[in-house]
């Protein structure tokens, strides 16, 4: 029996683990190679996203795979090893073509695309080939990824990346301060580890794979058994990607590198709430999935434990990145200066940084309805809010940008989630774990927002901030965001009740629930 409670603290783990390591060296990677060199790292996060379009749907679909598998022994064990053989076959021959794509864009990015100030078109035209590696090198590592989250094995894979994001930050500042402080050398840095990582959580997949008789193949009816789910996810997923990234590439073209690069660092801190979001979805996803596979088989029309599945999994995330993102909101300024020392990169980044963390607040709250959708193998929700959020989205961000720069793309984020998650609940809803609409939106996040935004307010203006040196000021961020949370808790039903069942059992006290 796979302890949701442990995959969940691991994922928790090595999630927060690898946004620190970024929080504690990016400053000094800014400092060592400039921050127009920076903004190329932004195009590579950029990159990143776009070109995991080509993933074909495949990672979550081979997660929600495994999973059902799982739930006969019998089949996991004859399919399981010719499901992960037979998809190696497509990402590793697309992991070539990646490279070769980079490639040949590398003169028309480093010439046409991008405003550079101070950085040689021949310098960047570099890096772009090193991209192309780091890309060709971590495109497969989301099959193997999806792979152990299916397989369930999730304490070893963030075991991964806590020791790889480590290895990565250490090496890198060692790597610019006694090899050489340039982007090339980030990026030959990054590609060494991206090669490393994907190479041992490929050992770890087949090393947790059940032994069979039989040498895993290339099975072409497993791809026709697959690519049903996957080309409805891949939809999704395209769309997904064009709403979260169509920013970056409409700023790299109108705004200089310098500007783009303070508003690729808003979004990169923006970003780890949906990292965060990410660890809980990865947890909760094949629970979901092998729930509704049981339920399936032995009493399609009794859905209390998925009920309470969910509504648990919603609030456990509530309470983690509401917090989270409120204190980024309304203490960006204080943030930025604390983490970077720096009054110039606070001054040009702290609004978009505040417009971009609500935006991913608000797409965060919708990933585990999304993950009960794909569970169900429901997918054309998705599909159809996503593109209409696009064509909403890219004039409006236009519009934005032109009058407004990286500040009118961060609102423009704002406005269009805030649609998005309108439509993905209430149509939802209407289908799936029916009659639930108003238990999440209340329970689930009003509930916990409400405490946590009461917190947070009180502090932005009753505590003075600008008084007080960076010390005494991180304690008292610190603080505040540690009483936020514990708001949060208090205020969702399932998470304080869950808590207090915990300490009773620990402590053997007549705990009593408020509610």
């Amino acid at each position: 029996m796979v302890s949701v409670k442990k995959n969940l603290a691991a994922n928790l783990f090595g999630k927060i683990w690898v946004i620190l390591v970024s929080a504690i060296f990016t400053p000094t990677y800014i400092k060592l190679i400039g921050i127009e060199s920076y903004g190329i790292v932004g195009i590579y996060t950029t990159l990143t996203m776009i070109f995991s379009l080509l993933d074909l749907g495949l990672q979550p679909t081979v997660n929600r795979e495994l999973a059902r598998l799982s739930a006969d022994p019998a089949l996991f064990e004859k399919h399981s090893g010719n499901v992960i053989r037979t998809l190696e076959w497509v990402y590793w021959p697309m992991a070539i073509a990646i490279a070769a794509i980079v490639f040949f864009s590398a003169p028309f990015i480093s010439n046409d695309w991008i405003h550079a100030k101070d950085l040689a078109p021949e310098t960047i035209k570099q890096a772009i080939y090193c991209i192309g590696l780091a890309l060709a090198f971590q495109w497969p590592m989301s099959l193997y990824h999806g792979s152990l989250m299916g397989l369930q094995r999730h304490i070893i894979l963030n075991v991964i990346f806590v020791g790889i994001s480590t290895l990565k930050g250490i090496g890198m500042i060692f790597v610019l301060l006694h090899v050489s402080p340039t982007i090339q050398a980030f990026f030959i840095w990054q590609i060494s580890l991206n090669a490393l990582q994907t190479i041992l959580m490929a050992f770890v997949v087949w090393k947790n794979l059940p032994q069979s008789s039989q040498w895993p193949r290339f099975d072409m009816q497993i791809l026709n058994h697959l690519k049903g789910f996957a080309l409805g996810i891949t939809s999704t997923g395209a769309l997904t990607i064009l709403l979260s990234q169509v920013d970056k590439v409409i700023l790299s073209k109108m705004l200089s590198l310098e500007m783009f690069s303070y508003y690729a660092l808003a979004s990169m801190l923006a970003a780890t709430l949906s990292y965060v979001s990410g660890g809980v979805l990865t947890t909760y996803y094949p629970q979901f999935s092998k729930q509704v596979a049981l339920e399936d088989r032995e009493n399609p029309h009794e859905h209390q434990v998925l009920s309470h599945i969910y509504h648990n999994a919603c609030q456990v995330l509530s309470v983690i990145i509401i917090p989270m993102a409120l204190m980024a909101a309304f203490f960006s300024w204080e943030l930025l200066y604390v983490w970077t020392q720096n009054v110039e990169i606070a001054n040009y980044t702290y609004l978009s940084m505040s417009l971009l963390t609500l935006a991913s607040l608000l797409n965060g709250l919708i990933v585990l309805p999304y993950a009960m959708q794909l569970a169900h193998g429901w997918t054309k929700l998705s599909v159809y809010q996503n593109a209409v959020g696009l064509l909403v989205m890219v004039p409006l961000m236009i519009v934005g940008v032109f009058y407004f720069g990286g500040v009118g793309a961060a609102l423009t984020g704002v406005v269009v989630n805030l649609g998005l998650i309108a439509i993905s609940i209430s149509f939802m809803h209407k289908k799936i774990l029916v009659e639930e609409r108003r238990k999440w939106i209340i329970h689930d996040v009003l509930y916990p927002m409400g405490a946590s935004l009461a917190v947070i307010l009180m502090a932005r203006f009753l505590i003075p901030l600008q008084s007080m040196n960076i010390v005494l000021k991180l304690f008292v961020l610190l603080l505040v965001f540690a009483l936020s949370v514990m708001a949060a808790i208090f205020a969702a039903p399932l998470v304080r009740k869950g808590l207090i069942a915990r300490l009773r059992k620990k402590k053997g006290v007549g705990l009593v629930d408020p509610s």
